[in-house]
């Protein structure tokens, strides 16, 4: 069966041949990684930086506790742990853009590749109940036709072999568009606007929370405090890519 699969891969890549989710270059047809060889030695990624050890956000240099500032100075965070594949710039930001706002859904497996191999480096040893993804504003959802956290947390289910719960969180009310707003206005425009569809189902689980780019972590911060509210005994997140913005702002 296995060797059927391969075969009809190997049609598949001939007909399609696969493009680099960060360039769209042409690849090589036995390519597994998804990306071509240029974009994985210039792209930034995360493992080869330091990073705060709550967040995931890049940092010059941290103290004895390995936190960046906002990290440190916050005691209420509600998720355990974040961890990202890449830093929001550059050519990755225009290819997580092209994911996000062009449709194109052909990225999301290479992307889901790149967050399963970050999580065996930064998670090893933890065993997730489940993963569930941060919810995407439903306007956005229906001009694109698809959610694409939703998307990359499906195809990393398939990946790394944990089951994947659909629409387990929700939006309580109408929030603004997080894009051009500071820091502090993107907590305060996301505070208490998510809840937990079925609290059973959350209630003393380790949760695996996906999301796309973590700008200020008011996502992560308040799709985990649903979860930590429902029950959750510990939430890890992982995201395709982090931004760095001024602290101050």
């Amino acid at each position: 069966m296995k060797r059927i699969v391969k075969i009809f891969k190997m049609i598949e890549n001939y007909f399609i041949p696969p493009q680099c989710a960060l360039c769209d270059k042409i690849l090589e047809i036995n390519n597994e990684s998804g990306l071509c060889g240029e974009c994985i030695k210039k792209a930034d990624f995360c493992d080869k930086k330091l990073c705060c050890q709550r967040c995931g956000k890049p940092v010059t240099s941290y103290g004895k506790r390995a936190l960046c500032y906002f990290c440190a100075d916050n005691s209420i965070r509600y998720f355990d742990r974040n961890v990202a594949v890449f830093e929001y710039k550059g050519f990755v930001r225009s290819s997580v853009l092209r994911y996000k706002n062009g449709g194109l859904q052909s990225y999301a497996k290479t992307f889901a590749k790149l967050m399963a191999q970050r999580i065996e480096e930064e998670y090893e040893g933890l065993v997730f109940d489940f993963i569930c993804a941060a919810p995407s504003h439903e306007n956005k959802k229906r001009k694109m036709g698809f959610d694409h956290a939703e998307l990359l947390g499906k195809k990393l289910s398939k990946i790394i072999k944990v089951p994947y719960r659909k629409n387990l969180l929700k939006k309580t009310r109408e929030t603004d568009r997080q894009a051009g707003l500071s820091m502090q206005k993107r907590i305060q425009n996301l505070r208490n606007s998510m809840a937990v569809a079925d609290e059973e189902m959350v209630k003393d689980k380790t949760v695996l929370l996906v999301d796309d780019i973590s700008t200020t972590r008011s996502t992560m911060i308040e799709c985990s405090r649903a979860l930590k509210q429902a029950g959750a005994k510990r939430v890890y997140g992982i995201v395709l890519a982090t931004a760095v913005m001024d602290e101050e702002k």
